[in-house]
């Protein structure tokens, strides 16, 4: 058994008011299988996962619409509108080539890390 504080039984399982039960849903539905084998989940029906999800996605879809953008969002989005300076962010994308690099004999290898050892 999982042992929990009473306010969290009463947050979780079936029997929530509507608002809850689906949030709580929603939360089990992105566990993975392991996840739910331990607190007992079981997946409704493909056709009512599939409408709830839709439900769910409805919820978050009329949220966003309804409280518009996310300021902190627009706010990069302006900031990064002009393109970003080299200087403060370089660009991230490897520069190594595959078989660039140095044909090295055991023994050069091996001091490289002697005296990189050495040095620490």
């Amino acid at each position: 058994k999982l042992a929990v504080t009473y306010g969290a039984a009463m947050s979780t399982g079936p029997g929530l008011p509507i608002p809850l039960a689906a949030l709580n849903w929603a939360v089990r539905d992105t566990m993975p299988s392991w996840a739910k084998g331990m607190i007992a989940h079981r997946d409704p029906n493909i056709l009512e996962r599939t409408a709830r999800r839709a439900m769910v996605w409805s919820v978050i879809n009329g949220i966003h619409v309804a409280s518009g953008p996310v300021p902190e969002f627009e706010e990069a989005k302006a900031r990064v509108a002009a393109g970003i300076d080299p200087e403060l962010a370089p660009h991230t994308m490897p520069t190594y080539r595959l078989g660039s690099d140095p044909v090295r004999s055991r023994t050069e290898v091996e001091n490289a890390f002697a005296t990189a050892t050495q040095r620490a």
